[in-house]
């Protein structure tokens, strides 16, 4: 099998790149307005890359819920939405990760500003392994300052109709939180990996190969 290399470049870090500071007057949409937003109204990664979002605020807006509504993958087949609760002088983040947000909703008045970017948690899209093949090979070559965890599922991929894989760290520790250049092999084969990010500083890459043996 031809190997598999994703230059992982992830943007920096932009804490209203979903939307700028906003109030509503009562429950309602938030205007996707930030520089992330394409030109049909949604917000889309700046990196090829699905990112947690954030909320910031100063103000206590704890007893209001937003609700993001968005696709985890670049196809759009896996459209997802997240309840979080809004941030009370403090920043909050989602829980999952969101390659496009088609809207973000606040079910009550938000009386002091808010606003939404993307932080430093990202996870790649879905890398197929043929599960039936030989050993797999993975190669993390890191360039800056970064935390790389290789994870991996053993789910149907080609099941439609559920697209929520159960993801679990490699079983190699040189895979999980890696800081600095490093490899290892799979012998038990999963369906698929992917590379979560799970801390960055600007400017920092990763060239991330798989290299499969045929049988």
């Amino acid at each position: 099998m031809r190997p598999k290399i994703i230059n992982l470049t992830p943007a920096t870090v932009d804490v209203n790149n979903v939307f700028e500071d906003q109030t509503l007057g009562g429950a309602g949409n938030f205007i996707l307005n930030g520089s992330g937003v394409n030109s049909q109204g949604e917000w889309e990664t700046p990196d090829g890359l699905a990112h947690q979002i954030s909320f910031e605020s100063a103000g206590n807006l704890s007893g209001s819920v937003f609700t993001i509504t968005g696709y985890t993958d670049s196809d759009r087949h896996n459209l997802i939405t997240e309840n979080v609760t809004a941030p009370n002088a403090e920043t909050v983040e989602s829980s999952n990760y969101f390659y496009y947000i088609t809207s973000i909703a606040s079910d009550s008045a938000i009386g002091t500003n808010v606003e939404s970017g993307f932080v430093d948690e990202a996870v790649s899209q879905p890398i197929p392994l043929n599960w039936r093949g030989g050993v797999c090979s993975v190669n993390l070559d890191i360039a800056g300052t970064i935390d790389i965890t290789v994870q991996n599922t053993f789910d149907e991929l080609q099941n439609l109709d559920d697209l929520n894989f159960d993801w679990q760290d490699s079983p190699s520790v040189n895979l999980v939180n890696a800081t600095t250049s490093t490899n290892d092999a799979y012998d038990g084969l999963p369906s698929a990996l992917r590379y979560k990010i799970n801390s960055y500083s600007a400017g920092a890459t990763c060239k991330a190969t798989i290299r499969q043996r045929d049988i």
